[in-house]
């Protein structure tokens, strides 16, 4: 439910804007889907086909030792953080067109709100966001991002409830 009301705007808000625009004004329809902790890009698969189906361009990395590579995981995840995966995440988005839309789940969906401080991101869609303990915001924009989002769900939650 959640995740619907989350991507009913990026949706509707295509469908009723018409026909696509052409040239500088259009905006990319680009979504980069970070998964969570023991997952690989493949449980996105069918968010891809959705998006697709729209006329989304989709992008679901692996991240270290996750995915394809989840055969070395025990070797490979040996003193690998959440820096080693922003690092990732940053140099993969230079590879996209500039501001996607960033979906992430669990862990991913906490790398999606860091990168989001970092501007890279147009617009975030959080799926079950649990920071592990021990990660505070870091920024003044990351500490406003926290109180904006505890807002909305209060707001969600009051307009639940009439």
């Amino acid at each position: 439910m959640a995740l619907g009301l989350g991507l009913a705007p990026l949706i509707a808000g295509r469908v009723s804007a018409g026909a696509e625009t052409e040239g500088a004004d259009a905006i990319a329809k680009n979504i980069v889907m970070i998964h969570g902790a023991n997952e690989g890009g493949w449980c996105f698969d069918q968010f891809k086909a959705e998006f697709e189906e729209l006329g989304w361009t989709c992008h679901a990395p692996d991240l270290i030792g996750h995915g394809v590579n989840a055969d070395k995981k025990g070797s490979v995840l040996f003193g690998v953080g959440i820096a080693d995966y922003l690092n990732e995440l940053e140099d993969f988005l230079k590879t996209v067109a500039p501001q996607p839309v960033l979906l992430g789940h669990s862990m991913g969906a906490v790398l999606a709100q860091q990168l989001a401080a970092k501007v890279l991101a147009r617009a975030l869609v959080l799926v079950c966001p649990a920071p592990r303990a021990g990660i505070l915001p870091q920024t003044d924009g990351e500490k406003q991002l926290g109180q904006d989002l505890l807002g909305a769900r209060r707001l969600l939650e009051d307009r639940h409830q009439s």
